[in-house]
């Protein structure tokens, strides 16, 4: 199973810690779309245990359509409407 995490802030790093740990997670990217808070990140993770795992991605949220579909195992499904 493959992570992508958006955001380098407080809440991303925590996720991409303990992501790792499962074996059955083999990547975890973790993104953010300013490049020195996820340079911070990747540092404040260097020697952790399952950096080999990590990746890390300078990117948005806007470019969720078409950056993070090579990331995943499977692709994305098709955004749905809330028709209420």
């Amino acid at each position: 199973m493959r992570l992508l995490v958006f955001g380098s802030g407080l809440i991303g790093p925590a996720a991409v810690y303990i992501g790792p740990k499962a074996p059955q997670v083999t990547r975890v990217t973790l993104c953010d779309r300013d490049a020195e808070q996820l340079a911070a990140a990747g540092a404040r993770l260097a020697g952790k245990s399952g950096v080999e795992k990590l990746h890390l991605e300078q990117m948005g949220l806007a470019n969720l359509g078409t950056a993070a579909r090579p990331e995943c195992e499977t692709p994305l499904p098709p955004q749905q409407t809330n028709s209420e």
